[in-house]
């Protein structure tokens, strides 16, 4: 990308193409709504890559994923008693 381009995206109705922004936060590891917004973190955070349990759960299926929200919310509203 040219400096002049990035200059115009500052500009009333000149933001650049949608898939150009996503190619911007993917290259660079920004969020894109910060991108388009400023708002928000900057950055994604990295809880996903730091948790397998949290990485694979787009891969459970429905049941699974329904079945794991029930027992948190169980465990939520019966927390274990300390002896």
């Amino acid at each position: 990308m040219s400096q002049p381009a990035v200059r115009e995206w500052g500009l009333p109705d000149r933001a650049p193409e949608h898939n150009r922004v996503l190619k911007i936060a993917k290259e660079t590891g920004v969020c894109v709504e910060w991108l388009y917004t400023e708002r928000g973190p900057m950055y994604p955070p990295q809880v996903q890559e730091q948790d397998p349990f949290l990485k694979e759960w787009a891969n459970l299926d429905p049941t699974t994923r329904g079945d794991i929200e029930r027992y948190r919310e169980f465990l939520r509203t019966n927390p274990p008693k300390r002896q």
